[in-house]
């Protein structure tokens, strides 16, 4: 089985690889192993340059970008390799806990898998595997309850409203976010008032703190 393995960290991919050849003895893995979104990048297109495509592809979601092609996390990768090698199930593990980031994975890149790398252990790592190989999509223990908690309010599924709060987070002012959104000032003052109804603040300055509070931010 043809595998990319993605991850800025060299000790990981020794990990992921001991439970990847532990995991499904009946499989042979000819592993080719990246740090960064470049060099995944460029791996994926020297195999398209010979007529070869991954079968799987295991991606750390935060590594090193690709600005020169605009690839900026797995969740650009797996995006790619969707495009140009639609067999390759994509499998994303990310250290990244917020709701709305695990959100846009999900609604974007649309992975086969997707785990947090703290719920990954020995013992679930081989039934991530089989749902991924059987054209079931994984969702680890924290990521479906994360999702629960997005979906439970409502608002912020809709991908501007999680925008505004990204924004208010990088200390954009209203009159900048209009020009990223395409929206007018009044309309984006309507959206953080029912941010705030939906974290049940009245202040603005606390919104930022019940957001990060509650992994929205």
């Amino acid at each position: 089985m043809k595998t990319i393995l993605a991850d800025d960290h060299p000790s990981t991919l020794i990990a992921l690889k001991a439970m990847l050849n532990s995991s499904l003895e009946n499989k042979r893995y000819e592993f080719t192993e990246c740090l960064s979104c470049k060099e995944t990048y460029l791996a994926i297109e020297n195999k398209l340059s010979e007529n070869k495509a991954f079968d799987f592809a295991l991606l750390d979601y935060s590594m090193p970008t690709y600005p020169e092609q605009e690839i900026n996390n797995g969740g650009d990768l797996c995006l790619h390799l969707k495009k140009t090698m639609p067999n390759c199930k994509v499998f994303i593990i990310t250290a990244i806990i917020d709701n709305v980031t695990l959100f846009d994975i999900l609604q974007n890149a649309k992975p086969d898998g997707i785990a947090l790398k703290s719920d990954l252990t020995h013992e679930n790592f081989p039934l991530a595997l089989e749902y991924i190989f059987k054209g079931e999509k994984y969702r680890s223990e924290t990521v479906v309850k994360k999702l629960d908690e997005i979906w439970a309010t409502e608002i912020f599924v809709q991908p501007s409203n999680r925008k505004i709060l990204y924004y208010l987070s990088q200390g954009y002012r209203i009159k900048d976010m209009c020009t990223e959104l395409d929206l007018t000032e009044g309309g984006i003052h309507k959206r953080i008032a029912k941010i705030k109804m939906a974290l049940n603040v009245t202040d603005d300055s606390n919104i930022l703190r019940e957001a990060k509070k509650r992994g929205f931010v």
